[in-house]
């Protein structure tokens, strides 16, 4: 797809917009306004620097024209008018007709609302992740057991990679192929009861409910150390037929607290809180979002239960640790798979 004239990183170096969260409040500020007002001579140039950045953003984000395609009959357009608008969006930079820039505003609002769960631009349709429902087979490896994992709907098949680096040490590997390296490790019992693979070294037990999939990881004393959530756990997201993100949620206690994620310059304690792991930049007349800076974010954090969670991906991560909900704690990444560690200290934390 082309782009309009500039890209959003020369938006940035010119000043216009510099934070990502400036545009996103920017873009969420105009789609109220526009309900209100249409464009005019006062705010068109504003508007038109929105409406482009909004597009990228979109598009940075998935949006691809295959999925302007699948959405359509959602919106309720016409062809043409929906075509006019779609062929203007490479215009927009340019774009001095009111009405034409009403009408790009318009299909950008429809289009979010339609690709994002709550209609804003933070959380895609939650309908769009194939999430896996059960384990149809498993094998046991000389370091590792490999399940092969069935999805709700016609999702295929993934494969789940279960492994313990050290004694104290959880690994899982999640992908749609089998290509999921064996890597050392210590050894580990396997039991199998009706329903239940048991994985244990002298120090972590792991539980895996084979229907509806589900995993839970405690201390060999039985003590509880992380718990998936029942529902919408492990999965995959779709997009024109690729892998374009992954995820996992886990039960949260709430007297849980969460340290870590790199340098930060907001809070200690990330409970009830999103945290992205990324590298946002700020700018001098703007520090004062610096709670939303970071140079050196890492997908790592310590809980007040006594393990420690690291991510092993450089892609653009999603900490949700009970922000929507209190109850539990979602991973998502811009990943085409999903490699994680969880690391347990039998001592006090």
């Amino acid at each position: 797809m082309e782009r309009g004239e500039e890209t959003t990183v020369e938006f940035m170096q010119r000043g216009i917009v510099r934070e990502h969260w400036k545009i996103i409040e920017g873009i969420e500020a105009l789609r109220k306004e526009f309900r209100k007002e249409p464009t005019n001579e006062k705010n068109l140039e504003e508007r038109r620097k929105l409406a482009h950045l909004w597009w990228e953003i979109l598009y940075d984000e998935g949006l691809m024209p295959q999925q302007y395609v699948d959405l359509r009959p959602k919106l309720k357009w016409d062809k043409s008018t929906f075509a006019e608008s779609i062929n203007n969006l490479r215009r927009i930079p340019s774009l001095t007709d009111h009405k034409k820039i009403d009408q790009i505003i318009r299909l950008l609002d429809e289009l979010s609302n339609a690709w994002y769960v709550d209609g804003s631009l933070k959380n895609r349709r939650i309908d769009e992740w194939i999430f896996l429902d059960e384990v149809h087979s498993f094998e046991v490896m000389d370091r590792s057991v490999l399940l092969t994992c069935t999805s709700k709907g016609d999702g295929g098949e993934a494969y789940i990679r279960l492994s313990f680096p050290f004694p104290d040490t959880f690994r899982l590997q999640m992908n749609i192929n089998s290509e999921l390296r064996e890597e050392g490790g210590v050894g580990f019992k396997v039991k199998e009861t009706e329903g239940t693979i048991y994985l244990s070294t002298e120090l972590i037990v792991v539980e895996v409910r084979k229907s509806p999939l589900h995993i839970d990881i405690k201390s060999s004393s039985g003590e509880e150390i992380l718990s998936e959530a029942e529902d919408h756990s492990l999965g995959f997201l779709y997009i024109n037929g690729k892998v374009m993100g992954v995820r996992d949620s886990f039960n949260q206690d709430r007297d849980e607290h969460f340290y870590g994620f790199g340098e930060r310059f907001d809070h200690l304690d990330q409970k009830g809180r999103s945290v992205t792991i990324y590298v946002t930049d700020a700018y001098v007349q703007n520090y004062e979002h610096r709670d939303h800076v970071t140079y050196i974010p890492l997908p790592f954090f310590i809980s007040s239960k006594g393990y420690g969670f690291f991510l092993n991906s450089c892609h653009r991560t999603w900490f949700d640790l009970g922000e929507e909900d209190p109850n539990r704690f979602s991973i998502v990444s811009a990943d085409s798979k999903l490699d994680y560690y969880v690391i347990y200290s039998p001592e006090d934390p």
